[in-house]
């Protein structure tokens, strides 16, 4: 009579257990959120001058990841952010220098706006306050 009792305690108890189970979404693989390259805050976008050198560009935002093979003054900063299945940003930072090596102008592919709400923990803001944004690419 012990033994019964054990077997339907445990069956009570697997079934208690396994209600619990019962949405279909509690069996998905956790995917974790993956954020790449060099985030680029408004804070370091503000220390950036016209005229800086290569030096202090590169203490203020820190080693470029990707340089253009094509052209050696101009420095991305690319970053890019993935929570679960869904990429939320993607944001390329560009640095130009003039010929004597010195800042001339930076872009963003982020502007204002077009965080899309997605809490993705970029800074919105193009390229400062500063107008440094004239000229856009021109370094291509």
């Amino acid at each position: 009579m012990h033994l019964k009792a054990h077997v339907v305690l445990t069956l009570l108890v697997a079934l208690l257990a396994g209600g619990g189970c019962s949405n279909a979404d509690s069996f998905r693989v956790h995917r974790i959120h993956i954020q790449q390259g060099n985030l680029i805050d408004q804070d370091m976008v503000a220390q950036l001058k016209i005229g800086m050198t290569q030096a202090q560009v590169r203490f203020v935002l820190g080693t470029p990841l990707a340089a253009d093979t094509f052209n050696p003054r101009r420095w991305d900063y690319p970053y890019s952010l993935k929570k679960g299945d869904a990429e939320l940003a993607r944001r390329v930072f560009s640095v130009f220098f003039d010929q004597d090596g010195t800042l001339s102008h930076f872009s963003d592919s982020l502007k204002a706006g077009d965080a899309g709400g997605s809490g993705a923990g970029l800074e919105a803001g193009g390229a400062g306050g500063n107008g440094a944004d004239a000229g856009g690419d021109a370094g291509r």
